[in-house]
């Protein structure tokens, strides 16, 4: 079959984040549009979906969510609620999440102990069959979300964090993007930091050249949806410092050659730029008000 790639591609069409628990993996994923969530029951991460506020999702909804039990719940939400939500257009994006998941898919299997390398089997035919499924599904996005391995543990092998070695390291080839999530103490607070680019002994990669950064990041305390600004530096409507954080609209600081620092819209806000010396790049003025009797 012969692929218009022009008109078959479209920005994280399939994209894997691992990372440690608390990275701020669910939140970054559930901001994907229109969106469907399926993972464990006992995984929590839908606890995270329902403390989110309204900003963080695009167009401010949040997605449907499937906690499960086994394959045959997995297959039924599935089959009678996520594909037809699909044809009516109400679902672009279905998330998985893996690794709890996988486990409570494997504890659940019916297969002899003696015979334990068919779990394994099983395990992988089961999420060939979901990948399969939601990729023939034209304009959805495919976005799975996993926990990853300790990092000392990561050398050789994906750093995903799955039961089964060939499985876990299939899953990254799968994806045109995999990012690595983490969170870290800064001076003013915590950012979650998304890694596109190897970082330690875990290797993100993705297939779009040079249209995503080796690295963003996003300080807890913004009140933002972190899968727009994705979408904006793959457009080129924003640029991440050197540092990694998201830049929009910019005024050049002469007193640091080569530096940007973000600037709200000119309206009336007072703006304290300190003694930095600036060039206004863009932004609006306020209208003049005539004095009477000038």
């Amino acid at each position: 079959m012969e692929i218009n790639i022009k008109r078959a591609a479209f920005p994280f069409s399939t994209m894997l984040v691992f990372g440690d628990s608390g990275a701020g993996k669910t939140r970054l994923v559930a901001g994907f549009p229109k969106a469907a969530w399926i993972g464990s029951l006992r995984e929590d991460g839908w606890q995270t979906i329902a403390s989110m506020p309204n900003y963080a999702f695009y167009d401010e909804t949040p997605p449907r969510v499937f906690a499960v039990k086994s394959i045959e719940e997995a297959w039924g939400d599935i089959e009678r609620k996520i594909l037809p939500a699909v044809k009516q257009g109400q679902i672009k994006t279905i998330i998985a999440e893996l690794t709890v998941h996988a486990d409570d898919v494997m504890r659940l299997m019916d297969v002899d102990e003696r015979n334990g390398w068919a779990k394994y089997k099983g395990l992988e035919d089961y999420v060939q069959r979901l990948d399969l499924t939601f990729k023939h599904l034209p304009g959805v996005r495919v976005v799975y979300n996993t926990l990853a391995q300790p990092e000392d543990k990561a050398v050789g092998t994906s750093g995903v964090l799955m039961p089964g070695k060939a499985l876990a390291r299939k899953i990254p080839a799968m994806c045109s993007v995999t990012a690595y999530m983490r969170q870290e103490r800064t001076h003013d607070g915590v950012d979650h930091v998304l890694h596109f680019a190897a970082y330690g002994n875990y290797s993100p990669r993705h297939r779009y050249g040079d249209r995503l950064p080796e690295v963003v990041r996003w300080r807890r305390s913004e009140h933002v949806c972190p899968f727009r600004d994705l979408e904006d530096i793959y457009y080129g409507r924003a640029q991440v410092d050197s540092d990694g954080y998201i830049v929009r609209d910019a005024i050049v600081d002469d007193s640091k050659p080569g530096k940007l620092i973000s600037l709200p819209p000119l309206g009336g806000a007072k703006v304290d730029l300190g003694a930095a010396k600036v060039t206004v790049i863009k932004g609006t003025l306020p209208p003049l008000t005539r004095k009477e009797g000038a």
